[in-house]
């Protein structure tokens, strides 16, 4: 991928990873916590919510939501649209 491409993928990683970590804090929970409702591990949220989750799937965003409660897919990803 260009330079460019890349730059704005790891953008969008780093507004997801501000996403999550904006929306557990809301909800209270602890990253221990949204691991155990999501099925995602505490160190790979630390990696999400730091922006550097360049392996992350649609199943991720997925457990994310069931996690966090949202009742979509744009509750989590509003920056996108």
């Amino acid at each position: 991928p260009s330079s460019a491409a890349s730059d704005v993928y790891k953008r969008q990683l780093v507004l997801l990873g501000n996403r999550v970590k904006e929306l557990r804090q809301q909800k209270k929970l602890t990253r221990q916590e949204l691991s155990v409702k999501s099925g995602i591990s505490s160190k790979y949220l630390k990696i999400i919510e730091d922006g550097q989750a360049k392996g992350i799937t649609t199943n991720h965003l997925d457990r994310l939501c069931k996690g966090l409660n949202l009742s979509s897919l744009n509750d989590l990803l509003y920056f996108y649209l």
